[in-house]
């Protein structure tokens, strides 16, 4: 018997309202302070299943992660740059893991709105010539959106020590001894989304409703130089093929994302190559991984009651007031994790409406306070900042 078949499909006529689709809203959206654990796994024999219109079962609880990086998610005023993009809510890697983009996040969109790299000792962060909206909710089947973007990012050579020589150096070869007076960063891309296929996805811990969203992106990355031709004007010269750039300069992506309501990030996210003849890169929510003993998983909260948790930010103490209709008969735990999902402060069977947290021994920081009932079930979950 095989060990396991990771994309099973069990496609079922859909009868009545017995078994409907999702809808992927903003509450999925990452915000400032939420903690995304990423797990990577390999398997060389993973396909993907084509698309359908009837409910899809897909079984990924046999992932086996081989590293995980915790990610945890930064208010975009925490960012150098952040007067120039004063709109925008949080950070997020701008091309795979390189670079920075601030990211403005709304009810119905996420839209990257500026950003950029540091590269070799130069800081390229500008606001975006033409935006990139990464996700428009709300979504459901056979929703469709395309969106073209450009990134400019440019600098004048002789505004950062030592750029003039190193730059003359890469374009010697240059015809009537040009000399380039600024250089750029200039991105391309075209990114095209559907959701293709919805249905559940079985995952280690449990079973989740899911949109499967298939997103191609076709981009380019050019590192350039502005040169004075004669007769032409100012022209930029692309040096690309001459520098070791830490990320593909052109190339096209196809990712399949299994989304599902109120959860963070893709439950499980594959790559494959361009021609989609193989799947190139598999991360995943491992739940097992994200458990361990004395940490707690903090990213999935369904039916938040409506809590309040002051001040904030927190310097002695921090007051928890509930409606007596939200607390639990017999009471609810509380616990305060930091940004590595560690419970560094912990208190059980709490009975009243009112209660006051004392975090005089807790060093400053970022963490999340969660109120849980005795069964485990996340009732509130918020981010709080120590501050003394």
């Amino acid at each position: 018997m095989k060990k396991y078949l990771l994309l099973s499909l069990i496609s079922c006529l859909i009868i009545g309202s017995s078994f409907g689709q999702i809808t992927y809203t903003s509450i999925s959206f990452p915000q400032a302070g939420d903690i995304l654990s990423i797990s990577t796994a390999v398997d060389s024999s993973l396909t993907i299943t084509p698309p359908s219109a009837t409910a899809t079962a897909w079984d990924f609880s046999q992932l086996v992660a081989i590293n995980t990086n915790y990610d945890t998610i930064q208010a975009a005023s925490t960012g150098g740059f952040y007067t120039q993009f004063s709109d925008a809510d949080i950070l997020q890697p701008l091309l795979g893991q390189v670079g920075v983009a601030y990211t403005d996040v709304t009810a119905t969109q996420m839209e990257r709105i500026g950003g950029g790299f540091e590269i070799l000792g130069i800081s390229f962060v500008n606001a975006f010539a033409n935006t990139h909206v990464t996700q428009v909710v709300p979504l459901t089947y056979n929703d469709m959106a395309s969106d073209v973007y450009a990134f400019r990012f440019s600098e004048h050579i002789d505004s950062v020590p030592f750029l003039r020589q190193l730059i003359d150096s890469l374009v010697s070869g240059l015809p009537f001894g040009l000399s380039p007076d600024s250089v750029r960063i200039a991105i391309d891309g075209d990114e095209d989304r559907v959701v293709d296929a919805w249905g559940t996805c079985a995952m280690a811990d449990s079973t989740y409703d899911v949109l499967r969203q298939k997103v191609v992106t076709e981009f380019e990355v050019k590192f350039e130089v502005s040169v004075n031709v004669p007769f032409l004007g100012n022209q930029w010269v692309n040096v690309a093929n001459f520098i070791q750039l830490p990320f593909p300069t052109r190339g096209t992506t196809v990712q399949y994302n299994f989304l599902s309501e109120g959860v963070k990030q893709p439950l499980v996210s594959l790559t494959l190559d361009s021609a989609e003849t193989m799947v190139t890169n598999i991360e995943f929510l491992d739940t097992t991984i994200n458990n361990p003993p004395n940490t707690i998983d903090v990213r999935y909260v369904e039916d938040e009651i409506a809590a309040q948790i002051y001040p904030n930010p927190a310097q002695q103490q921090v007051q928890i007031k509930m409606n007596a209709a939200d607390l639990p008969t017999d009471g609810y735990n509380l616990l305060l994790v930091d940004m590595l999902g560690r419970v560094v402060l912990s208190t059980s069977n709490i009975q009243n409406e009112n209660h006051v947290v004392d975090i005089r021994t807790i060093e400053n920081g970022h963490y999340i306070l969660i109120l849980q009932n005795q069964v485990g079930k996340i009732l509130k979950r918020a981010t709080l900042e120590i501050h003394k």
